[in-house]
């Protein structure tokens, strides 16, 4: 979702159905012509300003400039390397995105900057990591750790790691122990995200540094994941396809058609 209210769902029911919003999130129209080019499931989505649109399915990469309306294939030449398996892609506009891979036992990430048609190698991350998100031409964020099973309860040790060079090189900001398997990462600028794990959104203004946790009324069920649109704004979705908004940064929050 972008901060214009504009934003596109995928269909659970049918994998190649997009559903757009100009409002928030408080109508949605069906775009059907995504049909037309989309023939199997979507593996990615991103809803970028100016109402352009960016899908991943089937290997391929679809543009819209129109707000969905019309769709058209572009070069995605993705990294490919000996015992290749792309596990995070993440567009931060049209033309500047990650990929995480796992090459020849090592955990890499790959960027571009002309839309996919090339990639370069950055750095090689640490084991295990759980999320990235590109958020710009220079700036991003990973996140990276596993569950201790040297606690009672078991609780998950992670890392929030920090890029300013494009991905060459990673900082780690800071350390998140948490009882819930983290489930998405959303930043927005250098030092403006959050983190979703199973029962709650952890939200920081200060890269990562501090995190403010904030409980969701969403009785039994789980988060699945969070989109801010701007420090104001955020969404979660729960495992039950409840979808939530907040407009005061968290405060309060109430649930979307």
């Amino acid at each position: 979702m972008t901060a214009s209210g504009y934003g596109l769902a995928a269909s659970e029911g049918q994998p190649n159905l997009l559903w757009r919003t100009l409002n928030g999130g408080e109508s949605w129209q069906p775009l059907r012509s995504f049909g037309a080019v989309g023939s199997v499931g979507i593996a990615g989505l991103w809803a970028l300003p100016g109402h352009r649109a960016l899908v991943y399915a089937g290997g391929e990469l679809y543009r819209s400039t129109d707000a969905g309306r019309t769709w058209r294939q572009v070069p995605l030449h993705l990294p490919r390397a000996p015992a290749y398996s792309s596990q995070f892609l993440s567009f931060a506009s049209l033309a500047v995105a990650w990929d995480v891979v796992q090459e020849a036992g090592f955990t890499v990430l790959y960027r571009t900057v002309d839309g996919g048609r090339s990639w370069q190698r950055g750095a090689i991350l640490k084991p295990g990591p759980t999320a990235c998100v590109s958020v710009g031409a220079r700036g991003g964020w990973c996140l990276n750790g596993a569950k201790s099973i040297a606690t009672s309860p078991q609780t998950w040790r992670l890392g929030l790691y920090g890029s300013v060079d494009g991905g060459r090189h990673f900082t780690e900001v800071g350390s998140l122990p948490l009882a819930d398997a983290p489930t998405s990462l959303s930043f927005i600028s250098e030092n403006v995200g959050a983190l979703c794990a199973s029962s709650a959104i952890l939200v920081t203004s200060d890269a990562g540094r501090r995190f403010t946790a904030i409980r969701l009324p969403v009785g039994p069920d789980v988060l699945s994941a969070v989109d801010m649109a701007s420090p104001r704004i955020l969404y979660a979705l729960t495992d039950a396809g409840t979808l939530l908004v907040s407009r005061d940064g968290g405060r309060r929050w109430r649930q979307l058609p």
